[in-house]
C-alpha cells in the first residue's frame, strides 16, 4: 500500500495507484500477488505477514500544486531495493499520468523472470536442505543462466526428483520437458528418446494447464526436428500472445522462432524481452548473432557474437565470432576464436554444417555460405580456463 502526505488529492491517489497496480500485475500470471497490504517499517515483516518474497511500497506527495510519486519494490529477505521508478506531474494534467501498466510490466520481469535479480538471489540462497520443489526449479534457473554441462546434469537430476516425489505440477513438467529438448542435441543422450520425452511431459503440462506459456514452447522443438515447420512456429507465437510482457517467454519464443528460419520475428521477440529485462544471459545474444549471420549482415553479427563470453569455454561465442569476423574481412582474428571453438568442441568442429543444421533450419545457400565462414584455425591462442558450456536450444 502506497503512503501519502501533503495536500489534496495525495491520500486518494495513493489508494487509487496501489489498487491500479495490484490489478496490473495480477495480469502477469508468471507472478504471484498478495495485496494490496498495510507496509510497515521492516519490509521482511510485511513480507512475512503477506507470504510473499518482496513487496512494493511507495510514496505520494502533494505540494503547490504539483504530485510527486516514488515506488519500490524490496526484497524482503535482504532488504535490497531490487527496483525503484520516481515520477511527478502537475494537479492539471493527472487526468493523463497512467504510469502503472509500464511499471507493473517492469516489476514483473524483474520479480518473476528468472533472469531477474529476485530469482538470481534465490538461486544464490540455495541450499542443500531447499525443499525438492523449489531445489528443481532453482536448479533449471541456474542452468539457464550458466549453460554449463554440469549444470544440465544437476538440473536434469533436481527435476527428476521432484517428479519422483509426485511434485507433477505444469511448470516443473514443462522445465523437464526443456532438459530433455536440451539434453536432444548432444552426444550424452539418445536423441529420439529425449524428443519422445519432451513431447510427453509438455503434454502432461498441457493437460493440467491449456495455457502453460512454457509447455507450448518446449513442444516447438521437437515439432521442428520432425519436419513440422509450421506447427512449431505457430506453437512459439501462441507462447509470445499468451506472455506478451513476460521476458522468459519473449526470448524463448524469439529463439525457437530463429531455429525454425523466422529470423527477424525471432529477433524482435528477444529484443523486446531485452527491453524488459536487460539483465538476461549474455548467451542470449547468441540467438541474434545467428540471425545476422544467417541473413549475411557480419556487422551486425559481429557487434552480438562480441557480446558472448570469452572466458571459460562457450562454444557458440568464439564460433559465431569467428564466422562474423571472417565475415568482415578479419581473417587473423578469425582464426584465433576458430582455434578456441576448437578446443571446446573438437567432436563438432571437423563438420560445423551438420551441427548448424541440425539446430537451424537453414537453406542450402545459407548452410553452405556459413560453412564457408569458417576459418583453418590458428596454430597458436591465449589459453583459456573454465567450464564447459553448452549452447541451450529452446530453454533460456
Amino acid at each position: 500500500m502506497l503512503t501519502s502526505a501533503g495536500e489534496t488529492p495525495a491520500e486518494l491517489f495513493a489508494r487509487s495507484m496501489s489498487e491500479l497496480l495490484v490489478q496490473s500485475l495480477v495480469a502477469h500470471t508468471h507472478i504471484r500477488v498478495v495485496g494490496p497490504i498495510d507496509s510497515v517499517r521492516d519490509a521482511a515483516t510485511s513480507a512475512t505477514n503477506g507470504g510473499v518474497s518482496g513487496v512494493l511500497t511507495g510514496h505520494v506527495s502533494v505540494r503547490d500544486g504539483r504530485l510527486s510519486l516514488a515506488v519500490r519494490v524490496v526484497d524482503a529477505s535482504t532488504s535490497t531495493v531490487v527496483w525503484s521508478r520516481e515520477a511527478s506531474v502537475d494537479l492539471d494534467e493527472l487526468s493523463g499520468f497512467d504510469v502503472e501498466e509500464q511499471w507493473s510490466r517492469e516489476i514483473a520481469a524483474t520479480v518473476g523472470d528468472p533472469a531477474g535479480p529476485v530469482i538470481r538471489q534465490e538461486v544464490a540462497r540455495r541450499s542443500p536442505s531447499t525443499r525438492p520443489e523449489l531445489a528443481a526449479r532453482l536448479a533449471f534457473y541456474a542452468y539457464l543462466d550458466s549453460g554449463s554441462e554440469r549444470s544440465v546434469r544437476e538440473a536434469v537430476a533436481a527435476l527428476d526428483a521432484a517428479l519422483d516425489a509426485g511434485h507433477r505440477t505444469p511448470t516443473l513438467l514443462a522445465m523437464r520437458a526443456a532438459m530433455a529438448n536440451t539434453c536432444s542435441v548432444y552426444e550424452f543422450a539418445d536423441r529420439d528418446v529425449e524428443l519422445d520425452r519432451a513431447e510427453s511431459l509438455a503434454r502432461e503440462a498441457l493437460a493440467q494447464d491449456g495455457g502453460h506459456v512454457h509447455a507450448h514452447l518446449v513442444l516447438s522443438w521437437p515439432a521442428l526436428q520432425r519436419g513440422q515447420v509450421g506447427l512449431a512456429v505457430d506453437l512459439a507465437e501462441t507462447a509470445a500472445r499468451l506472455a506478451p510482457y513476460q521476458p522468459f517467454a519473449l526470448s524463448t519464443a524469439g529463439m525457437a522462432l530463429i531455429t525454425c528460419g523466422e529470423w527477424q520475428r525471432g529477433s524482435a521477440l528477444i529484443r523486446e524481452s531485452l527491453r524488459l529485462n536487460p539483465s538476461q544471459s549474455a548467451q542470449t545474444h547468441s540467438w541474434l548473432a545467428m540471425a545476422h549471420l544467417a541473413e549475411g549482415d557480419y556487422e551486425r553479427a559481429l557487434a552480438e557474437a562480441a557480446l558472448l563470453p570469452s572466458e571459460g569455454e562457450y562454444f557458440w561465442g568464439p564460433l559465431f565470432r569467428a564466422m562474423a569476423l571472417a565475415g568482415v574481412g578479419y581473417t587473423e582474428q578469425a582464426q584465433v576464436e576458430c582455434a578456441r571453438a576448437w578446443q571446446i568442441r573438437p567432436d563438432v568442429m571437423p563438420d560445423v554444417g551438420a551441427h548448424l543444421g541440425g539446430v537451424f533450419r537453414l537453406t542450402p545457400e545459407q548452410l553452405d555460405r556459413l560453412v564457408a565462414l569458417v576459418p583453418a584455425p590458428a596454430t597458436e591462442i591465449p589459453e583459456q580456463r573454465g567450464v564447459r558450456s553448452l549452447p541451450t536450444p529452446l530453454t533460456s
